[in-house]
């Protein structure tokens, strides 16, 4: 009989394994891969974004998200970077963001593992959990045969990158337990999109643009930096900050637009004064030519398109009226979302166990010593190691929690 099981060897289960053991209990860690924290070695593009220094409420979604204050009361940023801190990590700071001093997520992983191996933490690792069974115990049904805990914490993790690691598998052991599973969705994700140019388009990238996502007529939010198309969409660090909320309108049925601004640095009118100035200058030139130096050869003619202009036409022939509409589709070119990319392309899930099922220490409200942690609960992050600070912070909390309340 074990004190405390962890099912799942993620980012969040490998720190439940490791806080368990450091407050006495005996850790029994199940894992369904063949080897711990593979979905790790590709957080940061496999630099591994560990944190970030500016934590706060708004950068977290989902019905869960109170659940943060008590949770980052006891293991925030502060106190998490000082977990890493004395089991060997050293940060470097680029921006917000904190990274191992090595720029490898596989360091991160190996003094987790070794940490984990110190600690005496039992692991399992090729082994299915199927069901957990609630009693005096809790009976943990495998793959490989039955296992008894006095506590068991969840951190079988999401659907994202399935490849890596869950498949959803937890949200299954869940509902089997009649604990309520809110709707599952892909974020951090590309966004599939309706435009007849986007193959024209395919690797051109806006080094400084602002895409703000609209969901049945109303804004939601609007982030700025490199914007990627693709053959199919769009991509780049805005697309995934904005993809939960595209997603979710999507799954609601709602009509879902991406606008991007192009020129995000200029004002309309500013814009418009530069166009004719520069037409007037370029008059000598074809419509089309006048915009060589200004804009990506490959967007022109899309833009042109968008706007029903002739790019043959000599620039200096234009009207205001023409160069205010190249002004409005250069600062709001439309594209309507069709989808979001796979699963398989996510980085994080959206949805999950939700808020009423759990109390601020972890716990599930109707199975006294059933543990959550990470990605199964119904909340998710923005990019920038918002995730894994919620896995690292949650993890150690449960495993806290769990290892602590056996005494009781």
């Amino acid at each position: 009989m074990e004190d405390v099981t962890v099912i799942g060897a993620g980012a969040s289960g490998l720190t439940a394994a490791i806080n368990s053991a450091r407050h006495g209990a005996k850790v029994l860690l199940i894992e369904k891969m063949d080897r711990v924290g593979k979905k790790l070695l590709a957080t940061g593009n496999g630099r591994c974004n560990i944190s970030n220094v500016k934590v706060s409420l708004s950068r977290y979604h989902g019905t869960c998200t109170h659940l943060l204050k008590s949770v980052m009361a006891d293991y925030g940023g502060d106190a998490t970077r000082r977990f890493f801190a004395e089991i060997g990590i050293e940060y470097r700071r680029e921006e917000d963001r904190l990274y191992p001093y090595s720029l490898q997520a596989s360091s991160v992983l190996d003094v987790l593992r070794y940490e984990v191996a110190r600690q005496g933490v039992q692991c399992v690792t090729g082994c299915m959990v199927k069901d957990i069974i609630p009693g005096d115990s809790f009976s943990i049904q495998t793959s490989e045969g039955l296992f008894q805990s006095h506590r068991v914490i969840l951190a079988a993790g999401g659907k994202a990158s399935s490849k890596l690691g869950s498949a959803g598998e937890g949200y299954e052991i869940a509902r089997k337990l009649g604990i309520r599973v809110s709707r599952l969705f892909p974020a951090l994700v590309k966004l599939r999109c309706e435009s007849p140019y986007l193959k024209r388009l395919a690797g051109v990238k806006v080094e400084q643009g602002v895409a703000s996502v609209w969901v049945g007529q109303k804004m939601l939010r609007q982030e700025e930096g490199e914007i990627l198309f693709t053959p199919d969409g769009l991509s780049g660090p805005p697309i995934l900050q904005l993809s939960r909320c595209a997603a979710q309108g999507l799954a609601e049925k709602k009509e879902v637009l991406i606008i991007l601004d192009l020129f995000p640095a200029m004002e309309e009118e500013q814009l418009f004064q530069m166009l004719k100035g520069r037409t007037q200058r370029l008059s000598y030139k074809t419509v089309e030519e006048s915009f060589n130096g200004l804009l990506h050869k490959k967007l022109t003619p899309v833009l042109l398109a968008y706007t029903g202009l002739d790019g043959t036409r000599e620039s200096g022939t234009l009207s205001n009226r023409e160069l205010w509409i190249l002004v409005k589709q250069m600062k709001g070119m439309k594209f309507p979302v069709t989808a979001t990319g796979p699963w398989q392309e996510a980085q994080v899930t959206a949805g999950g166990i939700v808020a009423g099922e759990v109390t601020g220490t972890l716990e599930a409200k109707r199975y006294p010593g059933l543990f959550f942690s990470g990605e199964v609960l119904d909340i998710d992050g923005d990019c920038g190691g918002f995730n894994l600070q919620w896995a690292w912070s949650s993890g150690l909390l449960a495993g806290r929690n769990a290892a602590i309340s056996i005494a009781k």
